[in-house]
């Protein structure tokens, strides 16, 4: 009985005796409620969404060819947020504040915390593809005679893959170097690990992003009475243009503003002492910024396929032709009813 109490009192390794000398700034009653709302619920359906949309954008992007860069770094964007808004899916369900009622409930939350690793990585991909897609914009309007040779197809791609190869090395050291427990966040070498590994490179990127989207916005106005001015300018090119311009500042503003909380937490943890995540004062607080910013980031990865489809007229026509089954089989039975008649 006396184990029983202590076990009771004991809910996610916080000490009675911590529990007891500090009070938390937000109770771990209302945090379950939080994190149940936000992870069961919302990030829950939202991951769904996010696995259809970023379906459709691989299959669509795969469509348009890779004859322009822009289409490569959008589906390897599709495909980093991809895999989180899945893994996100799986791990919801697990994380739920419900299953630490059911008999195995610890083992649960066990799986589904230890997955949280890899959103670090995979977050970090999404970020730096959003930024390599900003920065060879603002490449296109400083030396536009001279982007094919600074930047050909052979670089771009490079570039692409040692992105990749960057967050693969990273996803193996977060689980291989630190080992398990993989829910433990308080050791020294996995904090090491994602601070020099995700924290600053995310924190640098979003800045990034910031300046050049920023750049490019100016940029754009600054040059719009021109293309308007420029007769003997292909009307096709100009609006063709200002699609992929239009679409990359969306992206990017969508970007920043999902990426707030993160980075709020980042600059938190570098400068609040004891911003830490086994803390009793600041834990509950710090569990609650890490759900707010894996909601905001699943809205990011989720919904990027509303701007493609309003600003592309080349995403929409082969959207069209992919998932418009229905208008296809209409067609189809018009078309046999026709040749019926004529007969």
């Amino acid at each position: 009985m006396e184990n029983e109490t202590y076990l009771a009192m004991n809910v996610d390794n916080r000490s009675v005796e911590t529990a007891a000398a500090v009070t938390p700034l937000l109770s771990y009653g209302t945090l379950d409620q939080i994190l149940l709302l936000t992870y069961f619920v919302c990030a829950a359906l939202l991951s769904l969404l996010g696995i259809f949309t970023n379906v459709v954008n691989i299959v669509v992007f795969s469509k348009l060819g890779f004859s322009e860069s822009t289409n490569i770094y959008f589906l390897a964007l599709s495909m980093f947020d991809l895999l989180f808004v899945v893994l996100f899916a799986i791990a919801s369900l697990l994380y739920s504040p419900l299953a630490k009622f059911l008999s195995n409930g610890p083992f649960i939350r066990y799986v589904g915390e230890s997955m949280s690793r890899s959103y670090f990585v995979l977050t970090n991909g999404s970020a730096m593809m959003t930024a390599l897609i900003s920065v060879e914009r603002c490449l296109c309007v400083l030396f536009p005679l001279k982007i094919k040779t600074v930047l050909s197809p052979r670089k771009r791609v490079c570039l692409m893959l040692t992105v990749v190869a960057y967050h693969v090395i990273f996803l193996i050291i977060m689980y291989a170097d630190p080992g398990p427990p993989y829910d433990d966040y308080t050791t020294e070498k996995l904090t090491f690990y994602l601070a020099s590994l995700y924290g600053v490179p995310f924190s640098a990127v979003f800045f990034i992003v910031v300046m050049t989207t920023t750049f490019i916005a100016i940029q754009m106005r600054r040059t719009r009475q021109w293309r308007r001015e420029a007769a003997n300018q292909s009307n096709k090119n100009k609006d063709k243009e200002t699609a992929i311009v239009r679409t990359i500042i969306a992206i990017n503003v969508l970007f920043i503003f999902c990426s707030l909380p993160t980075v709020g937490h980042i600059l938190g943890s570098m400068m609040i002492p004891n911003y830490i995540k086994n803390d009793p004062y600041w834990k509950s607080l710090i569990d609650l910024f890490y759900a707010i910013g894996y909601l905001f980031q699943i809205i990011s990865s989720s919904v990027n396929i509303f701007f493609y489809y309003k600003m592309s007229s080349r995403f929409r026509n082969v959207f069209s032709k992919c998932f418009r089954f229905g208008q296809k089989k209409n067609n189809n039975l018009a078309n046999n009813a026709e040749a019926t008649v004529a007969s």
